[in-house]
């Protein structure tokens, strides 16, 4: 993309292995290299700013950027706690921001497609979804946050924007039950998400996937609705309807950055908004939070 200028870096956490990226920066000279992200954004002023740190600190460098009315690509969750989130809202009332979470599922060609026969209404009314989530160990909790926020970002979101519906009410567990050595986060975690009009989604997700796998996730999804059902997996989307099964055609992968940057310029509207990016993190932070309190949450339901 030409019109962008890699300006700066800085690390967003503190002890956060970062020097092998700067050597691997395109035109290294012309970058200014900063230790703190608060010195970027005061010096740089950036247009556009890019948060891939540790998810657990995002909330924190989101808030000050958009203080500062920078645009906002991020890492999923927006935030790790509900308090940040509430602050995050606040702050975006008082400035004309753009802020996009990394829910790249969307812009899967197989996920993508699924999406388009479900909106145009090839199985009727979605009334059951189910997301499976299973990646090989290796994560830990300064990284992440947890399970439910890091994995779960996009599961709750597949659900919600596949079926088009709100989340309603959430109960969620999570367990450290058959943790490998070389993890500390939780190895299982489940919810069940009541959405609008009746639809359930049941989601669940590990990191229970043998480490000698050929790839790195195994990410299923299955919609059942009153005419049809689609089911995604193995980067696939198929239509069982009319007792055939038929694989749906699928069109190239969009990129995901180059679209909300489209989407700045005025040359679009992307398909990940600012309202999206802080819903599925509220139903991330309440799906943790019913698994802490082993109680069903309620969605807030207010827009941005």
């Amino acid at each position: 993309m030409p019109q962008l200028h890699l300006s700066s870096f800085a690390p967003g956490h503190a002890g956060e292995k970062w020097k092998w990226f700067v050597e691997n920066l395109p035109q290294q000279s012309d970058i200014h290299i900063y230790e703190s992200y608060l010195e970027l954004l005061e010096k740089d002023k950036p247009d556009v700013i890019c948060i891939a740190s540790y998810t657990s600190g995002n909330g924190g460098i989101v808030l000050e950027a958009v203080r500062r009315g920078i645009h906002i690509f991020v890492e999923k969750p927006v935030a790790a706690t509900l308090q940040e989130l509430s602050l995050i809202k606040q702050e975006l009332q008082k400035q004309k921001v753009d802020l996009m979470a990394m829910l790249a599922f969307r812009y899967y060609p197989e996920f993508y497609a699924a999406y388009l026969y479900i909106q145009n209404g090839t199985i009727g009314n979605p009334v059951l979804v189910t997301v499976q989530k299973s990646y090989k160990s290796g994560a830990t909790l300064d990284q992440q946050g947890n399970t439910m926020l890091w994995v779960g970002a996009h599961a709750f979101d597949l659900a919600t924007w596949l079926t088009g519906k709100k989340a309603i009410s959430v109960y969620a567990t999570e367990s450290r039950a058959g943790n490998r050595s070389d993890m500390n986060s939780e190895a299982v975690a489940g919810a069940i998400v009541k959405l609008e009009e009746g639809t359930t989604a049941i989601i669940h997700m590990d990191y229970l996937r043998p480490l000698n796998a050929i790839t790195h996730g195994d990410d299923r999804v299955r919609i059942a609705g009153t005419e049809g059902i689609i089911e995604i997996m193995n980067g696939k989307a198929f239509l069982l309807k009319s007792g055939e099964l038929e694989i749906i055609k699928t069109e190239n992968r969009k990129d995901m950055f180059g679209d909300f940057i489209a989407h700045l310029e005025g040359k679009g509207t992307c398909r990940i908004s600012t309202e999206d990016s802080l819903k599925v993190t509220e139903l991330c932070l309440k799906a943790r939070q019913s698994a802490q309190e082993s109680q069903s949450m309620q969605l807030n339901g207010n827009d941005l």
